[in-house]
């Protein structure tokens, strides 16, 4: 009895197919990762140099991932659907890197895996001109 639940346990872990695809971009200042999986589709994103260490694209709270830059998002929204990432943000503050906390406001930032385009548009901490930000990236074969 135990060998044959034994065995069934075995196959359940090994027929099992995980399906998972990953396309992954490359812009001017970082990469960004878009997997598609059956437990639903998630963004990643690293710095352009180096060795990547892959963190949660639009973080809405600090983790172990981005607790070296990360403070806080308020109002966030995050949206995945068909190959593109929308980020919108109230308030989203971080660690700059002289130890000073900087913000943007009214953020959004769209990251496009279809015609591999990273824009962006915010508030940059009391300014009151938007800054715009518009990148074409090129994808990158594994």
């Amino acid at each position: 009895m135990i060998k044959k639940l034994f065995s069934f346990i075995f196959l359940i872990f090994f027929i099992t197919s995980v399906n998972a695809k990953e396309i992954i971009m490359k812009c001017k200042f970082k990469k960004y990762k878009y997997i598609i999986q059956d437990s639903g589709n998630i963004i990643l994103s690293t710095k352009k140099k180096g060795k990547p260490k892959w963190v949660g694209w639009c973080p809405g709270k600090k983790t172990e991932d981005n607790k070296n830059w990360f403070v806080s998002a308020k109002n966030r929204e995050l949206i995945i659907s068909d190959l593109k990432g929308i980020c919108m943000v109230g308030k989203g503050e971080f660690l700059k890197k002289n130890g000073n906390i900087g913000f943007v406001r009214s953020s959004t930032s769209v990251t496009d895996f279809k015609k591999f385009v990273y824009t962006s548009e915010f508030f940059w901490m009391d300014e009151t001109k938007k800054r715009k930000r518009k990148e074409k990236c090129k994808k990158i074969e594994k």
